[in-house]
């Protein structure tokens, strides 16, 4: 079931962020929001927001108009080992998910 409303990333140039983002292109979504200091796009359809996330006017422009916001700020940049993500929707929860990350060798 794709979902039609924006879904955003923030923090979206870690590893996780990144995965997210190819998660929800391929599963849910086209309408992906990807947002940090220096955003790069990871699908064709993603929209770019430039933000500092410390600074609150700035997070909440970012996250306007979004359904559903990821917070991946902090997730580890390098690792030996890479982020496996499990990404369902709350049935009883129209547009809550869950998502899991835990990491594989």
């Amino acid at each position: 079931m794709k979902v039609t409303n924006m879904q955003t990333i923030l923090g979206s140039n870690g590893q996780i962020g990144r995965e997210l983002a190819l998660s929800l292109k391929h599963e849910f979504t086209d309408k992906i929001r990807l947002v940090s200091r220096d955003p790069k796009r990871v699908n064709p359809t993603d929209e770019l927001f430039k933000a500092n996330l410390l600074d609150a006017g700035q997070t909440l422009k970012a996250v306007e108009g979004s359904e559903v916001v990821y917070l991946t700020v902090g997730s580890p940049r390098a690792s030996p080992t890479s982020p496996s993500l499990t990404i369902s929707r709350r049935e009883n929860r129209p547009g809550f998910f869950c998502v899991m990350t835990h990491f594989v060798r």
